[in-house]
């Protein structure tokens, strides 16, 4: 077990130990969602049931975002994260010491008074805890956004709601996939605003007390190909490059002099995305075929030791995607045809490998429930168990590294071609 799962472990102690839940081993799901509770009243950080639940039961596996270790260390009394894993004594950190309990004196019959004033209090309070957070019903829920469909990012989507009687303990927004970015809404309030920094055919998921009580879909398209770059893959909010400029000598490239006018932080990892999300005509996630050119070429630039690219075909119910690149480097690799959004990460894709400072072809073909992926000239992976994502929305390439695209081509079995870009 490494320094940092050590760590993880005895900030999960202190949590617990905080939290005054008992046992974790013995926790339901309502035990979850009053940590979660309790750990934003202090920090104003949601964590989801599910980060939760994965970080107790599997933290040697596991791997959280700076954010939720943030939000550990604030609950148990630190800044941040990193000033809990540099605190010279984490063992004598302090406990919260158990409540004093002053000894009864005088009548017996005050005590019996007491007791009847919390009882009448506890009924009280309790029965307007039941009235006001009762069972969501979603149809009395309302929940709308105006604009769906925009051209540009960033983008700023207006959002109408309506609770009713209803007051949740915590109501959010959640813009992606991910689960532990949301967006806190302020129940008493009818309307909310909040801005997309990514292109994609989105599901937009309206939260109040872990429960999913709305969804939305929110097109955010792009005009011809746009360029991002990030300093990690899960960056909320990207940096920008000119459309105008990143095509040029043949290639889709962002370069290394674009890189150095964003003040980028020395040493920093850089992750550069090309998208192309509009309308790409009759094209559906069960007949396809997408092929291309793509190249890592050296940079002086970021401090990933490699170099790799994950094509993402985008739909109306979700994306396919995989990802090649350097020799070695396939513990990077990801794999998804079930349409989820989740990006799964298989113990072999090595056939996946290649020498990613030349340009190298790949070809992936989608029939029916049956994909078929080549890399060069050679047949890298099958499967029959593809799910299909509806019309095709998007494309994106999302490289470790400055990569480069020299062409990519979208087609079907029909002869149907929704793109062919050779970037003249």
């Amino acid at each position: 077990m490494t320094g940092i799962e050590n760590k993880l472990k005895r900030c999960l102690n202190l949590v617990v130990e905080k939290s005054g839940l008992g046992d974790w081993e013995d926790w339901t799901k309502r035990d979850y969602e009053q940590l979660s509770l309790l750990i934003e009243e202090q920090t104003k950080i949601i964590l989801s049931v599910s980060t939760l639940s994965r970080l107790f039961k599997a933290p040697d596996r596991y791997k959280p975002q700076k954010v939720t270790l943030d939000a550990l260390a604030k609950y148990i009394g630190f800044d941040t994260w990193h000033s809990f894993c540099t605190c010279d004594d984490i063992s004598n950190i302090s406990k919260p010491n158990p409540p004093v309990i002053a000894s009864v004196k005088g009548p017996i019959w005050w005590v019996y008074a007491a007791g009847i004033v919390v009882v009448l209090v506890f009924i009280f309070f309790g029965s307007r805890a039941l009235l006001t957070h009762r069972p969501i019903h979603p149809e009395d829920i309302r929940f709308n956004i105006r604009n769906t469909d925009i051209t540009g990012v960033p983008a700023t989507i207006q959002i109408d709601y309506d609770l009713g009687k209803y007051r949740p303990d915590s109501l959010g927004l959640q813009l992606y996939w991910n689960e532990d970015e949301i967006i806190r809404v302020d129940p008493v309030q009818k309307h909310t605003t909040a801005i997309y920094c990514y292109p994609g055919y989105h599901l937009c998921k309206f939260i109040a007390d872990h429960q999913v009580i709305g969804e939305k879909r929110v097109y955010i398209k792009t005009s011809g190909w746009t360029a991002l770059l990030r300093h990690t893959g899960l960056q909320l909010v990207p940096l920008y490059i000119k459309n105008s400029k990143i095509i040029h000598d043949g290639v889709l490239q962002v370069t290394e002099q674009m890189v150095n006018t964003q003040n980028l932080e020395p040493n920093s990892a850089i992750f550069t995305s090309y998208y192309f999300v509009n309308d790409l005509g009759p094209i559906y996630g069960d007949d396809y075929t997408i092929s291309g050119s793509i190249s890592n070429p050296p940079t002086s630039l970021g401090t990933q030791p490699c170099g790799y690219c994950t094509v993402f075909i985008v739909g109306e119910s979700g994306k396919h995607f995989f990802t090649i690149g350097d020799l070695g480097c396939s513990a990077f690799f990801k794999l998804g045809f079930s349409g989820a959004d989740n990006m799964k990460t298989y113990p072999d894709l090595t056939d996946f490998e290649y020498i990613s400072d030349r340009w190298n072809t790949f070809k992936s073909v989608v029939s029916g429930n049956t994909v078929t992926i080549y890399v060069g000239k050679s047949k890298v992976y099958s499967s029959h168990q593809v799910n299909n994502i509806g019309k095709i929305k998007g494309i994106h390439f999302a490289f470790s590294g400055l990569g480069a695209i020299d062409g990519v081509k979208l087609e079907n079995s029909k002869n149907f071609v929704a793109m062919d870009e050779v970037f003249e």
